[in-house]
C-alpha cells in the first residue's frame, strides 16, 4: 500500500478534507475506518463519539502529527491547534505565551507584540498581559491557548476538547466567546467534545462517530444561525437536534 500524504497549503481554497482515511497502529489496532470529512471555511464541525473512537486521532491526522494508513488528508490554509491542556510556559507572562508561536516563526518583536495584543483582545483578556499562568483561572488559561493559535491567523482551526475540564458556567461562556472569534474571522473549524449540547451549540454540523474502529455514522446539519444565545439551550428545537445526535450515538454504542 502506498504511503498517503498530507497535502501542502493551497491558497486557492481554505478548508480541510479527509478522503477515505483509515488508521491502523503498528500493533494491528484499527483506529479509524474510511473517514470522509469535508470542512470548508465558515463551517464549524463538532465531532462526538465514545471514548477511544478516534476523535482526537482525526485531529492528529489533520494536523500532520500522524499519517494515515490509507486515504488522503488535504489542509488548505494556515492551521491552528488547541489541545485539552493549555500548555502555557509558567515563566512567561500571558503576552509572552501568546506571542510564542509567532516568535518561533521568526516574526520580529514589534509585529509579534502587535499580533499577541490583537489575539489577547479577541479573547477578552485585555488587562492581564503581564500576568503569569499561575495568576490566571482555568478558563483564562484556555483563552490564552486559543489566543496563541490566533497569532497564526488560522484558516483551519482544530480544537481537542479544550473546555472539558471547566465548570459548566465557564464552559458556556467560552462557547460564546469562541463563536465571537469565529464570526470575527471565519475559519474551517473542527471541535472534538464529549458533550452533545456543546457540539450542537457550537457547530454548523455535528459528526457522530462509532466506537473503534471509528466511522462516521451521522453528519447532522445544525439549523441555528450565529450568534447563538443562552436561551437557545432551552428551546425545543435545540433539544430535538441534541436528541438526534444522541440517538445516532446510542445506536452504535449498544
Amino acid at each position: 500500500m502506498s504511503a498517503p500524504a498530507v497535502s501542502p497549503t493551497d491558497r486557492a481554497v481554505r478548508g480541510l478534507q479527509l478522503k477515505g482515511v483509515s488508521m491502523r497502529y503498528p500493533d494491528g489496532t484499527e483506529v479509524l475506518d474510511h473517514i470522509d470529512l469535508d470542512v470548508t471555511q465558515g463551517q464549524m464541525v463538532s465531532i462526538v463519539g465514545a471514548s477511544g473512537c478516534g476523535k482526537s486521532t482525526v485531529l492528529k491526522l489533520a494536523s500532520g502529527l500522524l499519517r494515515p494508513t490509507a486515504g488522503a488528508v488535504a489542509v488548505r490554509g494556515e492551521l491552528g491547534y488547541v489541545f485539552q491542556d493549555p500548555t502555557l510556559m509558567p515563566w512567561r507572562t500571558l503576552s509572552g505565551n501568546v506571542g510564542y508561536l509567532a516568535e518561533l516563526n521568526g516574526v520580529g518583536r514589534v509585529q509579534r507584540r502587535r499580533l499577541a495584543q490583537e489575539a489577547i483582545d479577541r479573547v477578552n483578556l485585555s488587562g492581564f498581559e503581564k500576568h503569569y499562568p499561575r495568576q490566571l483561572s482555568g478558563g483564562m488559561r484556555m483563552r490564552a491557548s486559543i489566543a496563541r493559535s490566533l497569532t497564526l491567523r488560522p484558516e483551519v482551526f482544530l480544537f481537542d476538547e479544550p473546555f472539558g475540564a471547566l465548570d459548566e458556567l465557564s464552559r458556556e461562556r467560552l462557547n460564546d466567546e469562541l463563536i465571537e472569534v469565529f464570526l470575527g474571522a471565519p475559519f474551517a473549524g473542527v471541535f472534538v467534545t464529549h458533550s452533545i449540547p456543546e457540539a450542537v451549540y457550537l457547530g454548523t454540523r455535528v459528526v457522530v462517530m462509532s466506537p473503534r474502529p471509528g466511522r462516521i455514522v451521522a453528519d447532522i446539519q445544525v439549523p441555528f444561525p450565529y450568534p447563538r444565545g443562552a436561551d437557545l439551550r432551552y428551546s425545543a428545537r435545540f433539544a430535538e437536534v441534541c436528541a438526534e445526535a444522541s440517538d445516532a450515538l446510542r445506536a452504535v454504542s449498544r
